[in-house]
């Protein structure tokens, strides 16, 4: 996606900023077709809430229509829609409570641009329970950017190897940089997905080259994904919908609590 100018009458549509450095919601009632774009390409996450989809196919049209530019969804074995849910006998941790470690979507098999997630149901036998699981957001793009010059040098150097059995929809062996460019701004970001640690299906990290310094320096830009600075953390309402970049912006989640019933809907956008 190339974006050449912001519309001048997209500030119109912002009620309000979710993080002083990302994100902001938009009123529905102001969107229009390809709205979200522009405004993620300059604020890279989008809040719209209190929406409802009839179903998984008109959740799907909704956020292709949202997004200009992008073409269509990730297919996977069962289709574009994932509905994110507890299922104790998954083999993916992503189906458990589990914390879910910061990373980037499509590693093993198509990075899309964009995703979109949608609270289809929330309940709570303590209403104050609600707020667990919240899904976290990190910008990689702006701490690298507020990264020290000397660390910058040698965080060039870095290479990442990620390698996961292939129990879920998704497996295999990995290289990236620590440091690559965004696909569609051109501008330096951080893969620094973490080490995933967890008996259904474990995703090991190794960096290279394996010395201690590179190692406690991945280990200090992870520290900081969690710094106020850089880290937004979304407390679901049920309607609640949300668009991020895929690229600049790391994601994960805090653990679930045991009396919560959640279900997310999921759509990857290239």
């Amino acid at each position: 996606m190339t974006v050449t100018k912001l519309d001048t009458n997209i500030h119109t549509q912002i009620s309000t900023k979710l993080h002083p450095g990302f994100g902001v919601q938009l009123q529905p009632e102001n969107l229009n077709s390809g709205a979200a774009a522009e405004i993620l390409y300059r604020h890279k996450l989008v809040l719209i809430r209190g929406l409802k989809f009839s179903d998984e196919a008109s959740f799907l049209k909704f956020s292709l229509n949202q997004v200009e530019g992008a073409n269509r969804a990730v297919e996977w074995d069962f289709g574009s829609v994932m509905r994110l849910e507890v299922r104790p006998a998954a083999k993916n941790y992503l189906f458990s409570r589990e914390p879910v470690p910061m990373h980037w979507d499509g590693a093993f098999h198509k990075e899309p641009r964009f995703l979109v997630f949608f609270c289809n149901k929330l309940a709570a036998e303590n209403p104050k329970n609600n707020q667990s699981g919240a899904t976290l957001f990190s910008d990689v793009e702006r701490l690298w950017r507020d990264t020290p010059a000397k660390q910058k040098t040698r965080a060039m150097a870095v290479k990442l190897q990620f390698l996961t059995e292939k129990k879920a929809h998704y497996g295999g062996q990995i290289e990236r940089s620590l440091v690559e460019d965004h696909p569609y701004k051109n501008d330096p970001i951080l893969r620094v997905a973490e080490q995933v640690r967890t008996e259904r299906n474990p995703v090991e990290r190794t960096v290279w080259p394996q010395t201690d310094q590179n190692r406690e320096l991945v280990h200090g830009f992870e520290k900081s994904l969690y710094d106020e600075d850089y880290l937004y953390r979304h407390k679901w309402r049920q309607g609640d919908l949300l668009i991020a970049d895929n690229h600049s912006l790391l994601h994960g989640r805090d653990k679930l609590d045991d009396d919560v019933s959640r279900e997310l809907w999921r759509v990857q956008l290239i």
